[in-house]
Formats: structure tokens, C-alpha cells, sequence
């Protein structure tokens, strides 16, 4: 089964929210069992919907899309807690510490502004790399 097909989503929705069949998936969701059918058969869950459910559970929305990554926002900060290993730094233990204080909605906003700073820095770092391939370039021609 494709990771990012309707059955796959519908699956880790199923999975995130416990529940064993659709009869238990449309009670939960409140959708008719007709309207899963349409989903399955096109091959397509509302994007709406699962922003909705992300937002409700604190499930990774990319989890949800893509099976991708971690279930719940929440592991990915343990994650790092566990592989970093016993020993944070003052000023880790401070970060982790504020953010642990903050609600669930903060959380989320910070780790989306934190996810969009690195996206930004990785492609300040490949312009950086093509402005020098391109200088050298020009300095051998």
C-alpha cells in the first residue's frame, strides 16, 4: 500500500484515534459511512479533515500525510531528549523546560516556526554552495 494513498491516511487516522473498523472511524469523525466510501474510491481524505484531527489529537500532520516522522508532536521533543542522552546542556534543559511549561497551541506554534527556520537555513546554505560552484565557475572561464 502507497504511504500517501486514501487507505494509508484513513489507516493512521484509524490508528491515531484507536479505533478497530470505519463503523468506529465515521462515529469518531462524524462522517457517513457513504462519504468514507467517496474517499476510498477517489483515493482521497480532505486535507481540511486531517488538519482538523492534527490540531485536535496533536498529531503530526506529516505523520498523517505522509507516515512520515513521528505520531504525536510531543515524541519528536523525547526524541531529541533521548538521543542527545542524559547529559543537556543548562541551556537545553532551559529550552526544553520553557517550552514543556507552554500550552499545546504554543508548542505547536513554535515547532512550526522552528521547522520553517530550518528550511530556510538549509536553502541559505545550497545558495551559498551554488554562489561559490558558479563564482569558481566563472574564475575558470
Amino acid at each position: 500500500m502507497n504511504k500517501k494513498s486514501a487507505d494509508a491516511v484513513l489507516a493512521r487516522i484509524r490508528l491515531a484515534l484507536g479505533v478497530d473498523n470505519d463503523s468506529e472511524l465515521c462515529r469518531q469523525t462524524g462522517v457517513n459511512r457513504q462519504t468514507l466510501s467517496n474517499w476510498k474510491s477517489r483515493n482521497s481524505v480532505p486535507y481540511s479533515l486531517c488538519v482538523e484531527l492534527a490540531e485536535e489529537h496533536s498529531i503530526s500532520l506529516d505523520w498523517l500525510l505522509t507516515g512520515e516522522g513521528v505520531m504525536h508532536k510531543g515524541e519528536y521533543i523525547n526524541e531529541v531528549r533521548e538521543s542527545s542522552g542524559p547529559e543537556l546542556t543548562p541551556r537545553q534543559k532551559a529550552v526544553l523546560g520553557l517550552f514543556d511549561a507552554l500550552p499545546d497551541d504554543k508548542q505547536r506554534e513554535i515547532l512550526s516556526a522552528l521547522e520553517d527556520k530550518k528550511r530556510i537555513q538549509e536553502l541559505e546554505d545550497n545558495y551559498k554552495e551554488l554562489r561559490e560552484a558558479l563564482d569558481a565557475l566563472k574564475n575558470t572561464g
